[in-house]
């Protein structure tokens, strides 16, 4: 016999099921609110696909802010090319290392800065009662002070990341194919392609290609603008991996064929001439193998000036991916801010420049941000990056049926101001919550601010509810608002995202003085680390060709 309560004549167990669901709707709806300012100031779809929507014109899984590319192969000249390459070639002995490479690559980080490690390394000393550990100095050191630099050094191997050069040699280079070539050309293919179909006249003549690798930019690029590159201008400091590199595109050797495009060509350093620059800019995978922050800042400054149109970045998923890109957005908006500040645009400086024939033309972020304002994410101040999400076969030769994820962060420059006919939609930046009669969107929108929606039927309409339904993580959702809905905007300061990723770092370095550093997962990258140098002490080398 079912036991009732005083107040209602339902059994007790349905009582309490009612009050969590009460709980639980009260929860949602007090952070809808506080959230989803998208509800409180827009009803509409964007006017300028709304007609198109209701003639038909274009499907609502396929309106213009759809950017996905689906799960991305690789084209079928690659694979013969890889498949005639492979013959003979160690694969099964190195897939085991290759696996250990790739779990490598993505655990790196930035190098530890000098000023940062002589901080901690004081920080360390005064809690130990030295006085100084300036190793310059040239006063002796007492045999007691001698044991506690000691233990300071130690303390320091232990709780700083030891970041070392990777040098591909012929074996790594095999190695870093079987680990690296099929996702770096799929989210390569995704971050391009947006800049296609948002801009369907720009045909790229001339192409840089800084840290090249294995070309991946360059089979994107001619698959998306067929015929449309005269020049690809590939730049890499590995020998080895230009050589395989030209095997690829040679079909498998380039002692046998001749090469599948006659426009590339491979150097170990950027052009020197101040006046060369290319339409198209991109340094995939780069940024985050550079020693230091002063030579990653030089790189991008270099990439900037030699760009006429589009400066791709993108790196790995992580946060220390995303703080690498933050680096070159931020050096790109400080010269917007240089340009606007100087009196009648120009100064001492930008004059020098121009008589270098340096290309000082201001940009404006394409992609993801809509916005030029300080990063919606490093305002939050947690660890959580910028990332989207592609699918790939990881197979080279297309026998895996199962595809495969690549987390990557991405930002794409333009030289020029922001147009204002643009439609500054606000990106998905978390994958998309279908519910039942309403979907959740996390938005990152063009006042520079995240914001969660949630979209419904009848509150917002049909063509906008369908659109939010249909549309993935890292597209842009066709929302219009009006001048009197419009958010407030935030006005950035002069160094908005500087200061954000100055406290980012400090927070690191007093988290790993107090020892709360996770010291396994810095055990694991020294381990990879060695396993990564002793592949060419492999028992199975690549055999020479």
């Amino acid at each position: 016999m079912a036991t009732y309560s005083v107040w209602s004549m339902r059994p007790l167990c349905a009582q309490k099921k009612a009050v969590f669901e009460t709980i639980r709707r009260a929860r949602f709806e007090t952070n809808s609110r506080g959230l989803a300012t998208i509800v409180k100031h827009q009803t509409r779809v964007d006017e300028n696909i709304k007609e198109k929507l209701e003639n038909k014109d274009v499907k609502h899984k396929s309106h213009e802010g759809v950017h996905g590319v689906g799960t991305v192969i690789l084209p079928k000249i690659l694979v013969k090319s890889l498949k005639n390459y492979m013959q003979g070639q160690p694969v099964k002995q190195l897939q085991p290392h290759a696996d250990a490479m790739a779990r490598y690559l993505w655990c790196r980080k930035r190098p530890v800065e000098e000023t940062d490690i002589k901080k901690q390394a004081r920080g360390y000393a005064e809690k130990l009662g030295v006085a100084d550990i300036d190793e310059d100095s040239e006063i002796e050191v007492p045999k007691e002070s001698k044991k506690k630099m000691t233990t300071v050094m130690k303390k320091l191997k232990q709780h700083l990341y030891n970041w070392q050069p990777i040098k591909y040699d012929e074996t790594k280079s095999m190695t870093y194919l079987l680990a690296r070539l099929a996702p770096n050309y799929a989210v390569t293919y995704r971050v391009l392609n947006e800049i296609k179909k948002r801009v369907p006249d720009f045909r790229p003549q001339a192409v840089l290609d800084f840290g090249s690798g294995l070309g991946s930019t360059v089979w994107a690029t001619d698959v998306l603008w067929k015929n449309s590159v005269q020049q690809f201008y590939c730049v890499d400091t590995s020998k080895d991996m230009h050589n395989l590199a030209e095997d690829i595109l040679c079909g498998g050797s380039k002692e046998e064929n001749k090469p599948y495009l006659d426009t590339v060509f491979f150097r170990h350093f950027l052009p020197i001439g101040s006046r060369v620059t290319f339409d198209l800019t991109v340094s995939a995978y780069a940024l985050l193998e550079l020693p230091n922050k002063q030579e990653r800042i030089k790189t991008i400054e270099n990439l900037w000036n030699k760009t006429d149109q589009f400066l791709v970045l993108i790196e790995n998923g992580t946060f220390e991916g995303f703080l690498a890109l933050m680096e070159a957005r931020d050096f790109v908006m400080a010269q917007r801010e240089v340009k606007e500040q100087s009196v009648d645009g120009e100064d001492r400086l930008q004059e020098e420049r121009n008589r270098l024939g340096l290309n000082t033309q201001v940009g404006h972020v394409f992609a993801p941000c809509q916005h030029d304002y300080a990063c919606g994410v490093l305002n939050k101040g947690t660890k959580v990056p910028c990332n989207f999400e592609q699918k790939f076969f990881p197979e080279l030769l297309g026998n895996s049926a199962v595809p495969s994820r690549e987390r990557f962060s991405y930002i794409v420059l333009r030289k020029g101001d922001r147009q204002t006919k643009d439609a500054h939609w606000p990106r998905i930046t978390q994958p998309v919550m279908p519910r039942s009669k309403h979907v959740v969107c996390q938005l990152c929108c063009a006042n520079g601010q995240l914001e969660q929606a949630t979209i419904t039927k009848t509150k917002h309409g049909r063509d906008l509810y369908r659109c939010a339904r249909t549309s993935s993580w890292g597209d842009l959702l066709p929302i219009s608002r009006s001048e009197g809905d419009m958010l407030p905007v935030t006005e950035p300061t002069k160094s908005d995202n500087k200061e954000l990723l100055h406290s980012i770092e400090m927070n690191e370095m007093e988290q790993s003085e107090s020892g709360l550093d996770d010291k396994r997962t810095i055990s694991q990258e020294g381990q990879s680390n060695e396993q990564v140098n002793e592949i060419v002490a492999h028992e199975s080398p690549v055999e020479r060709r």
